[in-house]
């Protein structure tokens, strides 16, 4: 799909992609655990994409997990951003750092954390995931180091 730099093509074979998981998952039936994972690297070129967020939002009870990357959290649709139970979130600029905030903390603390976020040096971020009140700092391997 990253071969084509047209993206009305890349759009199309997201969705194509994208309904045939969503079907093979409906055929394997409910999973009592996760057995696939989904990655979608620059998933902000298919965030419109309304089978993405349905997809998201079922994908654990059918054992798929599913990793969406992008740079900018404003890329997505706020139901998609929602389904998400877990996040790490690495450095961000002002407004996004913001926004990120609002989706992973409870309100009164939004502008310590946004303010960590913009912050963090390359390959540290923080990890947040149901269940835990604050995130944790997770430190990145570096592609320099093996």
């Amino acid at each position: 799909m990253h071969r084509t730099q047209n993206e009305v093509v890349q759009r199309g074979l997201a969705l194509f992609i994208l309904y045939r998981i969503y079907q093979e998952m409906f055929r394997r039936g409910l999973q009592d655990r996760i057995t696939h994972a989904v990655f979608f690297d620059e998933a902000h070129r298919a965030s419109k994409l309304k089978r993405l967020a349905r997809l998201a939002k079922e994908c654990r009870k059918y054992g798929l997990a599913m990793i969406l990357a992008s740079q900018k959290i404003k890329d997505f649709d706020d139901s998609l951003v929602q389904a998400i139970g877990t996040y790490l979130a690495l450095r961000a600029g002002e407004s996004d750092s913001k926004v990120v905030a609002r989706y992973l903390v409870p309100a009164d603390q939004v502008k310590s954390v946004a303010d960590a976020l913009k912050m963090l040096p390359k390959f540290q971020g923080y990890f947040f995931t149901e269940g835990y009140q604050s995130g944790r700092r997770v430190s990145l391997t570096s592609p320099d180091r093996e």
